[in-house]
This record gives structure tokens, sequence and C-alpha cells, in this order.
């Protein structure tokens, strides 16, 4: 674990995400700053929350339910470490390499998770999409099964899908702008791509090259 300091507090569980500058042949991901991409991943999360309501309503018998400040803080204190814990999930099984990062300054309060090194971006693809499909999707589709509705669950998967805003935001910039088979890497909240393909090795005779 590892402590921050200056004015903000950020405490780090495993690895702690590098902090040195790029290497050579990395491009960062085009995207808006942090103040409009939060702009911009509210629509987003209304769109994915409007498409589970409908799931709900066509899929099981939940037809509505209260809402109170005391369900929707519990709802929260549920969705939020879940939503991080299910992106932990969808990386690779290199706990060495994951990390989970409270942080908490005068304008945030965030836990974010990571990994430390390179993903290819497909993974990135499913490591996004993971807390909506996992989180919020499959209760819909376990609860459609057994014909069932709880009002509780219908809540926290709802908080869940607002959390995914920035993920949803996020995976369309990827597809967007990074090619297939490129390898992607996450430092903190930045997004860096390869510019070109890593180097195969060609086998010449009994040896192997790279090229």
């Amino acid at each position: 674990m590892s402590i921050g300091h200056a004015s903000a507090m950020t405490l780090t569980f495993g690895r702690a995400p590098r902090r040195s500058p790029p290497e050579f042949g990395w491009r960062k991901l085009d995207g808006p700053d942090d103040e409009l991409a939060f702009v911009l991943a509210i629509p987003v999360a209304a769109t994915l929350c409007l498409a589970l309501v409908v799931a709900w309503i066509l899929a099981t018998p939940w037809s509505s339910f209260v809402v109170d400040q005391a369900r929707l803080l519990a709802a929260l204190a549920i969705a939020v470490p879940v939503h991080e814990l299910l992106r932990v999930a969808a990386f690779p099984r290199k706990p060495e390499r994951h990390w989970l990062r409270f942080v908490c300054t005068k304008s945030r309060l965030a836990l974010d998770t990571g990994f430390d090194g390179e993903l290819p971006r497909a993974r990135l693809l499913c490591v996004l999409a993971a807390p909506f499909l996992l989180g919020s999707v499959l209760p819909v589709a376990l609860c459609a099964a057994l014909r069932i509705a709880p009002d509780f669950a219908v809540l926290v998967t709802l908080t869940n899908a607002l959390l995914c805003g920035a993920d949803a935001l996020a995976l369309m910039l990827v597809l967007a702008q990074v090619p297939g088979r490129r390898l992607v890497r996450v430092d903190a909240d930045v997004i860096r791509w390869q510019t070109s393909l890593p180097a195969t090795p060609a086998r010449v005779g009994g040896a192997r090259f790279a090229r």
C-alpha cells in the first residue's frame, strides 16, 4: 500500500501505477477534458439506465419500486465496490499487476482500479464493458429466468448502470481510435495505445528473429 500526500489523499493497494513518461511509440487516446467528459458521460449513463429499465419491464415481472435515502445509500455502497471489482476480474490473472486506488481531494472522491502493463485492445474493451454486462445485464437475465424482480436488485443494477457512463464513453473512444491488434496501456486515468503492431518473430531455419 502506498499513500500520496500534498493537497490530496491517495491510498493505493497493490502495485502502484507507473508514473514514468510514456515510451516512444505510444499515443494518448484523444478525448475531452475531465469536466467535458463528465458532462458527456451523463447522457450516456442515462441511456444505459433507460435501456436497463426497458429490459426489467419486458423480461421480468417488475413494474415499479420505491426509492428512499437509506435504500439509495445502500445501493451505492454495494454498486461502487462491485463495479470496481468486476473491472479487476476482467483484467489478466496477474494479481501482482493489479492495483486499487482510493482518491480523496477537494473536488473528487473516487475508487479506481487498474493494471500495470500492456493489454490487447480487445481485453481493454472487455474490462470497460464488464461492469455493465456483469453488474447490470446479468442480474436482469437471472431474474428473468427465475421470474422474479426484487426492488432492491433493480435499484442496485440501475445505480451500477449510472456508474458505467464513463466506461461506455471510454469504450466508444477506444473503438473509434485504436486499430485492431494494438496494445494499450492505462496510466492512471490516461489510456495510451501502441502506434505500430508489436514485432512478431520470424523463423529462419532453426533460429527465430523479431521483425
